[in-house]
């Protein structure tokens, strides 16, 4: 039964609508974007591992050749401005060729994202 702010084509409250959680917006980067990331629960867990490492990269100094993650200095396959570009995107839902480039940081820190 509906009161009186639902619709029948919806369950939420008039002028309200549903903010996609980081996973909702994963599968939908996943699944409509590119065939390069894993559509299961445990590659987005995977995934949101990646995103940490990137959030080390963007925080790390820009003149800065190399990040630490998991006790291990590598060096940057990608920019600190690449990065933040990277974590913008994802968390906008959005897969490009500058996202894309997140599949480099992966493999050297061996996540298998799909």
């Amino acid at each position: 039964m509906l009161d009186r702010n639902q619709t029948h084509t919806g369950t939420y409250p008039q002028g309200k609508r549903h903010k996609k959680s980081q996973y909702e917006k994963y599968i939908c980067m996943a699944h409509s974007q590119t065939h390069q990331l894993g559509l299961s629960y445990s590659s987005y867990l995977i995934f949101t591992e990646l995103i940490k490492v990137l959030e080390n990269i963007s925080n790390s100094a820009s003149d800065s050749n190399q990040y630490l993650y998991a006790n291990e200095l590598y060096n940057k396959k990608i920019t600190q401005s690449d990065a933040l570009t990277i974590l913008d995107n994802i968390y906008n839902g959005k897969w490009n060729a500058t996202t894309a480039k997140c599949i480099l940081v992966a493999n050297q820190v061996r996540l298998k994202i799909k």
